[in-house]
């Protein structure tokens, strides 16, 4: 999972409206490069052979449909473990990529340190991730 990714995952689950059944999360090709948008979908994780899962705990689905990661967020902070493994991974958005502390997925733009800025434009229904003008991500839910 790349840093822009993780950032569109923790934009969306950190927005997405109490009650929500999914969130979508397209990652455009970025500017200067070829290729087709790729998306990814969360749906609620329920509990299975493993056990019961912390509260807010969603199922990523890989662009082909597969189930990919279990996945939480607590801020900027993504809680990411790999049902078929158990493998837990926390990775901190501020700590490693330099973001603003706060809530940064409330603003108008984010940026990661020495990186041009992300311009945030909320919807009613997601969020719009542009990069230079460029359209580079859309969260949906």
């Amino acid at each position: 999972m790349g840093p822009l990714l993780a950032v569109f995952i923790a934009l969306g689950l950190n927005l997405a409206p109490l009650g929500a059944t999914q969130v979508t999360v397209t990652d455009h090709p970025k500017p200067g490069t070829v290729g087709r948008p790729d998306t990814y979908v969360l749906t609620p994780a329920t509990a299975g052979e493993a056990g019961e899962l912390p509260a807010g705990t969603w199922q990523m689905h890989d662009p082909s449909g597969a189930d990919w990661f279990l996945v939480r967020v607590t801020g900027s902070v993504l809680h990411l473990t790999d049902p078929e493994s158990g493998m837990t991974e926390e990775i901190d958005l501020v700590a490693s990529l330099g973001l603003s502390k706060g809530e940064w997925w409330n603003g108008d733009s984010v940026s990661a340190t020495g990186a041009e800025p992300l311009a945030l434009t909320h919807r009613p229904d997601g969020v719009d991730v542009s990069l230079t003008g460029v359209l580079v991500g859309e969260v949906r839910y």
